[in-house]
């Protein structure tokens, strides 16, 4: 097994250096199981077990013992996380790596090359089920964008079409699941407002006048509208469309550990249609079109790859009907997905 990196943090990095107990102890660089005393025992052994263990909250680790100790993980320094599971636990090591973009995007009709030519102004997709999303996270995708884009950069944050998850995975009324959504949405507008005024303190003050972070409302536009009519009819009519647009619904719920009846998945399906017209043509915000969504997501679920298909004719009457005057081109983002986040 290769290592796995966390990438998108801007000062740190991490490196999953443990995940269970099992196995090899000679080198830390490959990914074990093990307890938390086995970890901590081998990972300051691993210099020739002299080595003095990081400082945490300003003081020396105490050092190893043999013997096992009440409270083992207190020895692992701060420049580790410690995510626990039921029996299992993840430890993170910082790493000093440079971040390497390649190797955690995955793009869609086009290429990091053209990217990097800043061919397209890029909007950030933001779904309020992105668990794993934190201010620095935040700061990174946004400095991500503003460095590759043509002119500006859109910061979609798909708040109300949210509101059918809440009211079929939690049991929410109607009113509940809106609270829910504005709620989060606010939380998300705050983490990346002020991301924006950091990177414009920090680097670049133009920054606040390129970037702007928006609303669903926003993007449903006359087009907008005439592009959902046309895929929820072809939802109604096109059996293997829906299928298609089901399978995405089955998969969510078997991600999410949710037994949901079909009715309720046809409402879920309802997201899925939302978001479709702004994947495959992008968004129109003050007078700019915006050709490229930078998503940030946990799994490579084939959505991307579902949209390319429509864009190039595998529904001939659908892409007829839609009638595209801009191929929206797509960026995957994979976050490290686990297990926890769905308990």
């Amino acid at each position: 097994m290769q290592n796995r990196q966390f990438f998108f943090a801007p000062k740190i990095q991490y490196e999953l250096v443990a995940e269970r107990s099992e196995a090899n102890h000679s080198n830390l660089r490959i990914p074990f199981w093990c307890s938390i005393l086995e970890l901590v025992r081998t990972h300051f052994a691993a210099a020739g077990g002299e080595e003095v263990p990081p400082r945490k909250f300003g003081k020396a680790a105490e050092p190893h013992r043999s013997k096992p100790q009440k409270n083992p993980e207190k020895n692992i320094g701060s420049n580790h996380i410690l995510i626990f599971g039921e029996k299992n636990f993840l430890i993170l090591m910082e790493t000093n790596d440079d971040l390497d973009t390649s190797n955690e995007i995955k793009f869609f009709s086009t290429t990091g090359e053209e990217v990097e030519l800043r061919k397209f102004n890029i909007f950030i997709g933001i779904s309020l089920g992105n668990k794993l999303l934190t201010k620095e996270l935040a700061k990174a995708y946004v400095e991500w964008a503003i460095e590759r884009t043509k002119k500006n950069v859109v910061v979609l944050i798909a708040d109300e079409i949210d509101a059918v998850n809440w009211m079929i995975f939690n049991n929410l009324d109607e009113t509940s699941a809106g609270e829910k959504v504005s709620n989060k949405a606010q939380g998300l507008d705050d983490m990346f407002s002020r991301a924006i005024k950091i990177i414009a303190r920090e680097k670049d003050s133009t920054v606040e006048n390129r970037v702007k972070v928006i609303r669903w409302r926003d993007v449903k536009t006359d087009r907008f509208n005439k592009l959902l009519a046309t895929l929820e009819s072809e939802f109604e009519t096109n059996l293997d469309f829906r299928n298609r647009i089901l399978s995405f619904v089955k998969k969510y719920c078997e991600l999410r550990k949710k037994s949901v009846v079909e009715a309720d998945q046809v409402k879920l399906a309802g997201y899925i249609l939302a978001e479709l017209p702004t994947l495959l043509e992008g968004i129109e915000f003050n007078g700019v079109q915006y050709d490229m969504i930078f998503y940030p997501t946990y799994i490579d679920s084939g959505m991307s790859q579902f949209v390319l298909d429509i864009q190039n004719g595998i529904y001939p009457d659908l892409l007829s009907k839609l009638q595209l005057s801009v191929k929206c081109v797509m960026a995957e983002s994979y976050l490290e997905k686990l297990e926890i986040l769905f308990d």
